[in-house]
């Protein structure tokens, strides 16, 4: 799941805390929480889901939402805290509409390249974020703009405050970026610009993703033959229509395993599939572990210390 956020107008920071802690805390702030991990390891639980963040990592917290610090064995660990309010409030996005406001996204630049009317000159209203980011391999970035917002909110004066707003848009864009990078990379392949009929193709793909796709009905709604969309998409993804179908299908059945408790005979049928065991199986074939077994592993991700079977190979 993603969050939106309001970046126009520029979002407020109203207070930085550097803390060392490894007490229990309760809290639901009336303002926005970006958490920073400098040193050491702690559990943050929202909504019953525990979150273990380590050094290099950051929490969203949305106003009003509950959580619950707990320390890790008993050690200290050191933090940063933006408290920070947008225009909008902070709200949850599902995939569906995130895949749309791409889909838009991308149609809106398609037409401004191709009328050369400025069209997609605006800046972009919101940024999407993950709540959990593990910016580690960010550092050299993101530190950076964190030490800079730190730093403009100890300097009271105007230009520093828009300094502070400023900064804090920056290190959202930059963790959002990352965090969309990932999102497109397992929904909207990247590699440059597509043919107009591929592009259709991936497009309706994403957005139909509960439904049986069928490469007929494929074809008519991107208005070429069977032949030629195949080799649309093996010369430039170096995969079978089928084969993306069912590797997009996996992506999605291994989010359901993680954010719902939908048996796996329910995600096959939701996913249009008619056969759960021929769900099973290609999930199996795709992943190296059954989606039972994918279930576990992402819930008990933080108490299992052996590779997967994918990370053996």
């Amino acid at each position: 799941m993603f969050y939106r956020i309001s970046a126009q107008p520029l979002p407020a920071v109203s207070e930085v805390d550097m803390l060392v802690r490894k007490t229990v805390w309760r809290c639901a702030d009336k303002r926005n929480i970006l958490v920073y991990v400098r040193e050491g390891s702690c559990t943050f639980t929202i909504h019953s889901k525990d979150y273990i963040l380590k050094k290099g990592q950051f929490l969203l917290i949305p106003a009003e939402q509950p959580y619950v610090r707990r320390p890790l064995d008993d050690t200290e660990c050191s933090f940063t805290y933006l408290h920070f309010t947008t225009a909008e409030p902070i709200t949850l996005v599902t995939r569906e509409e995130l895949e749309a406001y791409i889909t838009k996204r991308e149609e809106r630049l398609e037409r401004s390249i191709a009328s050369h009317d400025g069209e997609d000159t605006a800046a972009e209203r919101y940024i999407f974020l993950t709540q959990f980011t593990d910016a580690c391999d960010m550092q050299e970035t993101v530190l950076p703009l964190l030490d800079g917002v730190v730093a403009a909110f100890h300097q009271n004066e105007y230009y520093s405050r828009l300094s502070l707003s400023l900064g804090l848009l920056s290190l959202l864009a930059t963790l959002g970026k990352g965090a969309m990078a990932e999102f497109r990379r397992h929904n909207l392949p990247a590699g440059g610009t597509y043919p107009p009929q591929l592009q259709r193709a991936l497009f309706y793909i994403n957005k139909n993703y509960k439904q049986k796709i069928t490469i007929e009905a494929l074809c008519a709604h991107c208005d070429v033959s069977p032949q030629h969309l195949i080799r649309l998409f093996h010369k430039h993804l170096g995969t079978t229509p089928i084969q993306f179908i069912n590797r997009n299908k996996i992506f999605h059945a291994i989010e359901m395993l993680r954010a719902t408790d939908l048996s796996v005979k329910e995600i096959s049928y939701e996913l249009g599939f008619d056969n759960p065991n021929y769900f099973s199986r290609l999930f199996k074939k795709e992943e190296k572990m059954s989606p039972s077994d994918t279930r576990y592993r992402i819930r008990n991700y933080h108490h299992l210390h052996i590779p997967s079977p994918a990370e053996k190979e």
